[in-house]
């Protein structure tokens, strides 16, 4: 049995339910069937299946190159407007 979690940045995944050739699961907040188990009790001849999911506690988070653009943007932005009220006077 393989199971492989990824990033939400990863490229695309393929479909969970099968455990013979892995599963992949998408870290985005949702939940996401990896695949099925199923129970037989042979004294009262019962059979149970259980899903089998996971769901990550965290949603989308920005790239560190994204955060470092913002940052940029505002101060680029104060020093234009610096040097244009400074330039006012």
């Amino acid at each position: 049995m393989r199971l492989v979690f990824s990033s939400d940045a990863d490229p695309p995944i393929t479909p969970c339910g099968v455990f013979f050739g892995g599963c992949q699961l998408t870290e985005d907040g949702s939940v996401q069937t990896a695949g099925t188990i199923t129970w037989f009790n042979a004294t009262t001849g019962v059979t149970t299946i259980d899903t089998v999911q996971f769901q990550s506690d965290t949603t989308e988070v920005p790239e560190p190159a994204s955060i470092l653009l913002l940052l940029a943007v505002f101060v680029f932005l104060g020093i234009w407007k610096y040097r244009s009220s400074a330039a006012a006077h």
